[in-house]
């Protein structure tokens, strides 16, 4: 973003945080979104072309004298149990 503002530095950029879903939602009022999970949102037929700018990947993080933490995998069944701390509500993750 630095880098296109230096070069363009006529235009006007504004950003915006908010959540995926509240991003869909004002659609309507940018010209770009970076949003995560777009499979969740954006259904076809849609004005909108999608693009996967990078894969990510989801950790788990836990203290070291957690019975998870000497697993190199955790299969779905062991979190169910689990205390979890999620991002809010509308995220991608």
């Amino acid at each position: 973003m630095g880098e296109y503002c230096r070069k363009y530095p006529a235009v006007n950029v504004r950003t915006a945080t908010m959540n995926s879903q509240q991003a869909w939602l004002h659609r309507d009022e940018v010209d770009l979104l970076l949003i995560e999970s777009a499979e969740d949102l954006v259904r076809e037929p849609v004005e909108w072309t999608r693009t996967t700018l990078i894969e990510t990947e989801i950790s788990a993080l836990v203290p070291v004298s957690h019975p998870l933490a000497a697993l190199t995998a955790i299969p779905l069944e062991d979190l169910a149990s689990e205390k979890l701390i999620w991002r809010e509500e509308g995220s991608g993750i």
